[in-house]
């Protein structure tokens, strides 16, 4: 029946549990060096000097069409 809660006959609970809630943040973050951390910011910044290089060269493109 809709709307109706319907109790469970065998009496268990859920089979998930929730012992993800209790994990310490950062006993789940992977440990990585400094040294990597560094050189990925080097890279996105690289990445995003590329992009707005791109996007002006778009941009003069249409405006000198």
């Amino acid at each position: 029946m809709l709307g109706v809660r319907q109790d469970n006959p065998k009496g268990q609970g859920t089979a998930v549990t929730k012992t993800y809630q209790m994990n310490d943040v950062a006993a789940t973050e992977l440990a990585v060096p400094e040294q990597v951390i560094l050189s990925m910011a080097e890279i996105a910044e690289d990445m995003r000097e590329g992009l707005l290089a791109l996007a002006v060269g778009a941009g003069l493109q249409v405006i000198a069409r």
